[in-house]
């Protein structure tokens, strides 16, 4: 598989598939790192699901990058419900409410200042699932990428976005990725660097993610 991926590459071929349970992530990874490098193309790497973003993030990509000859980048991007606003974690603060005091020493003084390096939801695991202050204290949509943001500097999204453009592999999910051919080329400009080429993994669930998202004009930056 990974032979005919790499003279995919090559040949510009449209698709290639396999077979569940066939060890196919290191077979794309492995000719994909081998592109970006020696091309200086960015190459895509879009999943159906968070599960595997985080699997490509936290035990593949570790696995090929402790070999001595890879020498590559690679970043991950989510929508920004994932990540914590440090403007509104701020703005919390001057809450007179219980809710907005206790969300602001668990997360202004602790979890965010200690426990997260990126701000990802996903790295403060000792959090419940189901927690519902989460949306009083991740950014909105006017706030994401508006640059007179007064955090728009330290944002974790703006940093994700920095990253991103600097890296030769980008991994996100099919919901990032057909958000971004929704808004390219309109004032919204982008969600996504600039690529090369990409490789759909979890490709049966992209029917079910564009449909709701292509024809929906003034998209917002998704989950």
């Amino acid at each position: 598989m990974a032979a005919r991926i790499t003279s995919a590459f090559e040949k510009e071929a449209p698709r290639r598939r396999g077979r569940h349970g066939t060890g196919k992530t290191l077979a794309y990874l492995v000719p994909a790192i081998d592109q970006a490098s020696a091309t200086n193309r960015r190459i895509i790497i879009s999943t159906g699901t968070k599960n595997l973003q985080e699997q490509l993030m936290e035990k593949d990509i570790p696995f090929l990058t402790g070999h001595p000859a890879a020498k590559f980048s690679a970043r991950y991007m989510k929508g920004r419900a994932n990540y914590a606003c440090l403007y509104r974690i701020h703005k919390s603060g001057t809450s007179r409410s219980l809710t907005g005091w206790t969300i602001s020493i668990i997360f202004a003084t602790s979890s965010i200042g200690r426990e997260t390096k990126v701000g990802d939801r996903a790295e403060l695991t000792y959090l419940p699932e189901n927690l519902g202050f989460w949306n009083r204290i991740n950014p909105r949509r006017h706030l994401a990428s508006a640059k007179r943001c007064p955090d728009y500097e330290p944002c974790f999204i703006t940093k994700m976005r920095a990253r991103a453009e600097n890296a030769d592999i980008v991994i996100v999910n099919h919901h990032l990725f057909f958000a971004d051919l929704a808004v390219r080329g309109n004032q919204f400009g982008k969600v996504i660097p600039d690529y090369n080429a990409v490789i759909f993994d979890e490709a049966h669930l992209i029917e079910d993610v564009c449909g709701g998202l292509l024809w929906i004009s003034g998209l917002e930056f998704p989950h």
